[in-house]
């Protein structure tokens, strides 16, 4: 069997200036714990078909009479100047051409005018089923032969407004050495595509460390270009050219999800070998197959959370390829660093991990136009590097399990008895708040206002004072929104957790009575919190 192997380019490049080393490789059909350093790297022995090319194809750049070959840049309009007489020489409506010049054109010609020795030719696009009635191939290719190391450190992804925040993302550090390897297999009969296989072998080493921060609430990614390449290739189905380009994007970015201020230090070092096959048999569609191998090591991580919050930290490889111009196959590959971090009573649990994650897309219709594209789901490697918790600090006030209240509930406690002073202050109101705090969880089932106060207070015999807590963390923040001597009106928002708080004036303490009241609309609005 005959193999077929031009997109193997298309793949071969996912890291542009990387190359292929004497031992590196998977074999083929090897389990990925199971490499053969011989067997990757080599095309798969075919069989001994011989191209055949449909008689409608026209090789013109043989031609000895040939001169030159413009080609347009929509490849629709080639030029061809003869140093004879064209006439009689093959040019004509119906045929498909091919050749390289102009970085190379497979076209089916509709329409030609003669001027002297000059053919114009309008065309349409022709693919390679056509020009084959059978045989294939199998190739390796790579790109450049030397690897290049991509430095990353000092890399700003981001710095601005973002609607009320102010945005930070820099790559401290951090670089990136890629070392692919691609088989391409293939084979065409009948007029079309029976088979078509790409192998990808990658593996990678690299480090990244980065500093994320925001000064407000928000989901915000961005992502900038870092480096960018592109180089030709050729090869031939037996007499029939084939040539192309590759295209190497590589691309660094981030994405910050928190309702709250978050400042974030991540980094992680290490590498991953990721092998993905990606199989076509005429009659029974795609089949895939990804393992992966990674070993990280990590930066300890440091983090300032005003909230539950998560960060991504990525470094993406986007590869293209075209075959006489027409877009093809594309791969994007990215090695990241996450983190997340989730405030609870005892701290700021979080944890870190990184991996790879890989999407390839598959465009047929240069090899076989009716042929659909296909989109593979991402296929994610993710290897768990560390987890914790930091412990509040001990002045922080971190209430936790407080009662909960609802719209129209009415409470009656004695603050004196079995409460805590935890709340000693707060910044929407200076004043001595050392005594015990009684605490209420609220989560608003409706936007509108609220008012949160107490019934028959008499000042002058206990001097209680209310206040809501902005409850972003799911805890007591004492970041303190309003506050009031007997009660309170707020603007609450469906969805959002708010704590009441009823705490005594210069160290007073005893019984109340308070409730809440809600006037608000359905909760069925946009203003439901997106977090």
């Amino acid at each position: 069997m005959a193999r077929f192997g031009f997109a193997a380019t298309l793949l071969s490049l996912l890291l542009v200036a990387c190359g292929m080393p004497d031992d590196s490789g998977i074999g083929a059909g090897a389990e990925f714990g199971d490499l053969d350093a011989d067997a990757f790297g080599q095309a798969p022995e075919g069989d001994a078909t011989e191209p055949e090319l449909h008689e409608d194809v026209l090789l013109v750049e043989d031609d000895p009479c040939l001169v030159e070959v413009m080609v347009s840049e929509d490849r629709e309009i080639l030029v061809f100047d003869f140093a004879c007489d064209p006439i009689g020489r093959g040019l004509e409506p119906g045929r498909i051409v091919v050749g390289v010049s102009g970085g190379g054109y497979l076209r089916r010609v509709e329409s030609i005018a003669l001027d002297g020795y000059t053919v114009t030719a309008w065309t349409s696009p022709a693919d390679l089923a056509e020009a084959l009635v059978e045989g294939g191939f199998s190739q390796v290719v790579v790109g450049s032969q030397e690897r290049a190391l991509i430095n990353l450190g000092n890399t700003t992804l981001y710095s601005g407004e973002v609607g009320p925040a102010s945005v930070s993302a820099t790559l401290t550090s951090g670089y990136i050495d890629v070392d692919p390897v691609f088989v391409v297999d293939g084979h065409w009969a009948d007029g079309e595509v029976q088979h078509f296989d790409v192998d990808l072998g990658l593996s990678m080493t690299g480090d990244i460390n980065a500093m994320l921060s925001s000064t407000n609430g928000l989901r915000f990614g961005h992502n900038v270009d870092l480096y960018g390449t592109s180089y030709p290739f050729a090869f031939a189905i037996g007499p029939l050219p084939v040539v192309g380009t590759v295209d190497l994007k590589v691309k660094a970015g981030f994405r910050i999800d928190a309702p709250g201020h978050v400042s974030m230090t991540v980094g992680a070092g290490g590498s991953f070998d990721l092998r993905t096959q990606k199989t076509y048999r005429a009659g029974e569609g795609w089949t895939e197959n990804d393992v992966s191998d990674s070993e990280w090591t990590l930066r300890e991580p440091d983090f300032d959370v005003t909230s539950h919050a998560s960060g991504r930290v990525y470094i993406r490889l986007e590869t293209g390829i075209s075959l006489y111009g027409i877009a093809g196959p594309q791969v994007a590959t990215d090695a990241f660093v996450s983190a997340r971090l989730d405030p609870t009573c005892e701290g700021i649990d979080w944890d870190l991990n990184a991996g790879v994650s890989s999407r390839a897309t598959i465009r047929l219709n240069i090899l076989d136009k009716f042929k659909p594209t296909k989109t593979f789901a991402k296929v994610t490697f993710t290897a768990d590097l560390a987890d914790g918790t930091i412990t509040w600090p001990i002045d922080t006030p971190v209430p936790c399990a407080q009662p909960t209240i609802s719209c129209g509930d009415t409470v009656t406690e004695d603050s004196s008895l079995g409460y805590e002073a935890q709340l000693d202050g707060y910044d929407c109101n200076v004043g001595n708040y050392d005594a015990p705090e009684v605490i209420f969880e609220w989560t608003a089932s409706q936007t509108g206002l609220a008012t949160w106060g107490l019934e028959n207070a008499v000042p002058t015999e206990v001097n209680h004072d209310v206040f809501v807590l902005d409850g972003a963390w799911g805890l007591v923040t004492a970041q303190c929104m309003e506050w009031g001597h007997n009660s309170v009106d707020f603007d609450a928002v469906a969805g959002q957790t708010y704590y009441l708080v009823v705490d005594g004036y210069d160290n007073d303490a005893g019984l109340f009575t308070a409730n809440l009241e809600c006037d608000g609309s359905s909760s069925d609005d946009d203003t439901l919190n997106p977090f």
